[in-house]
């Protein structure tokens, strides 16, 4: 069977990240509590697509799509090692906050000796489980729970700058988020096939510059996080509590934890369905007999960046939940190693259905203790507090400039006429789309200018006469994307040689109110990321005559 290897990596929030859980509330988000294999992945895809890899190619192909190569989820740092999702099986005792009960050591049997009720369950009162998290060395148990907090929005008009019309008042939102400056650990896993064509040091090179996780970035959660990468390991836990270390012998007792989420499909309906996993797993491994059960179920789902689509809702195994097995026959370790690394399941590159086989409860009362994460303060050391600054000033501005560019597109695709069809306009839109920094964003306005121009690769006929006869702000939609290319193509550019658009007029009240250090180093930041805001500013443009066309509100 392909063994697999396993590049560990330390995720650091620089922004606060929310990465939604599904809710009922249509008005509030809750963040999962870690960072999903799949927004790794996605961000892997979008660099792909940035550098022009087809989709369709054997490299994407092989690192997204195939499973060669999966992305495990990053969970909180808890002593400088990944975290272990918490076994549902642990049960806080009520009147005892600093001990649990693990009902995998008890059998649930109601029919046993009446004279003896508590071998077959706990006779305290119980609680949930302490926390989403444990340390997975072996030693004294603590628990972890990220840092998390939550914030009230209120919808307001864009115009108006204020909640809703007249008479009116906003909806209000409940955010819950994961807060910045703490640390987080993931895995990524790769086949031997993978391996060999060298694509964990293409990781490494792709992962290289920070990315951007989660949603709701324009309201204040950026979600940026920075990768550090580890050696290459055997095992996704190398140094596991509880973890198997030799043959199990036949009527040997074990258990099997899933590390993560478990979506399965029944084999004779075809439909999602989590009891799924008693037939998968006797038809993986023969010899496991299953004993009991201590599990919660959740629902899963997503959603696609690239294609704006929501991904499928799939009724899934919780993480953290046990099934007490028994051996029918001697199993080898090898067996049970092997199963662990393949994983159980769909969605396996996303890293779901990761499990990992444990030795039999013995402990059926356990101490716990939290574990108190450092706060976001004491991450900042005095030495570093000069780029903090920068990068607070680099995150305000651009903040506050995309949004004067919003106001700015808006204003002048209002007066636009005659406007080109939402074919031409989606052909423009379609190469902004893979931008992700100011290398892709030259790259883009460069092929921009390139299809405007002249030459075999400009635009043909009919498609130029739409650019042409676009009437916009005084002239017209061709000239003026020109003018606005060059402006920002241009390393040493004034209003006087643009006279389509003036970006130090625009820049200079921004810098004066949203600067934190100096007037040079705010004009500096916005020079450094001139072609990213002018992708911004064309896209929200054709953005605008799209809505327009739509609409029925050509003129």
């Amino acid at each position: 069977m392909t063994k697999k290897r396993f590049l560990p990596y330390q995720l650091t929030l620089r922004a606060p990240a929310l990465v939604t859980a599904l809710s009922g509330d249509p008005n509030s988000a809750a963040t999962q509590p870690f960072i999903p294999g799949g927004a790794i992945r996605g961000a892997v895809a979008g660099r792909l697509l940035a550098q022009h890899v087809d989709p369709d190619s054997e490299d994407f192909r092989r690192l997204i799509l195939s499973g060669d190569v999966c992305y495990l989820h990053a969970y909180p740092e808890v002593n400088e090692t990944r975290a272990l999702p918490l076994p549902q099986s642990w049960r806080g005792i009520k009147n005892n906050p600093g001990m649990v009960r693990d009902l995998a050591a008890w059998t649930g049997d109601v029919e046993g000796p009446p004279d003896a009720p508590e071998a077959s369950w706990p006779p305290e009162a119980l609680t949930g489980p302490p926390g989403p998290f444990v340390a997975p060395a072996a030693g004294p148990r603590i628990v972890a729970t990220p840092r998390m907090d939550a914030r009230l929005h209120q919808q307001r008009d864009r115009v108006r700058g204020r909640p809703g019309p007249e008479g009116t008042q906003g909806t209000i939102f409940a955010y819950e988020f994961l807060q910045a400056n703490q640390d987080f650990r993931g895995v990524i896993a790769f086949s031997d096939t993978a391996l060999d064509k060298g694509e964990d040091g293409r990781l490494r090179d792709l992962l290289r510059k920070p990315i951007l996780v989660g949603r709701s970035r324009r309201a204040g959660y950026g979600g940026e996080a920075v990768l550090t990468f580890g050696e290459l390991q055997s095992a996704e836990y190398e140094n596991l509590a509880d973890g198997l270390h030799s043959d199990v012998k036949k009527d040997q007792a074990l258990r099997l934890l899933f590390v993560s989420a478990y979506i399965g499909r029944h084999p004779e309906t075809g439909q999602v369905d989590p009891s799924a996993v008693d037939h998968e797993l006797a038809r993986r491994l023969e010899g496991l007999a299953l004993r009991g059960r201590r599990w919660s179920f959740e629902v899963v789902g997503g959603f696609n960046r690239k294609w704006r689509l929501e991904l499928p809702q799939s009724l899934a195994v919780s993480a953290g939940s046990v099934l007490m097995l028994e051996a029918e026959r001697d199993i080898e370790l090898n067996e049970l190693r092997d199963l662990e690394q393949t994983s159980l399941g769909e969605r396996r590159a996303e890293g779901f259905g990761r499990i990992a086989f444990l030795r039999a409860a013995d402990e059926a009362c356990l101490t716990v203790k939290p574990y108190e994460f450092p706060s976001a303060a004491a991450q900042i050391s005095p030495s570093s507090s000069e780029d903090s600054l920068s990068f607070l000033e680099e995150r305000i501005l651009l903040s506050a400039v995309r949004k004067e560019l919003d106001r700015v597109a808006a204003e002048k695709a209002s007066t636009a006429q005659k406007l080109p069809t939402n074919s031409l306009i989606g052909r423009l839109r379609n190469r902004l789309r893979s931008v992700s920094d100011e290398t892709t964003a030259k790259e883009a306005l460069n092929d921009l200018a390139t299809w405007l121009g002249q030459g075999d690769d400009a635009f043909k006929e009919p498609a130029m006469k739409q650019l042409e006869g676009c009437k916009i702000g005084g002239s017209t939609l061709r000239p003026w994307l020109v003018d606005l290319l060059r402006s920002a193509l241009e390393t040493e550019t004034n209003s006087d040689n643009n006279p389509s658009f003036d970006w130090n007029g625009l820049f200079a009240p921004l810098t004066q109110s949203h600067r934190l250090t100096t007037e040079e180093a705010a004009h500096a930041v916005l020079k450094s990321h001139r072609c990213r805001l002018c992708v911004a500013l064309i896209d929200g443009v054709l953005a605008a005559l799209a809505c327009r066309n739509r609409g029925g509100h050509d003129a």
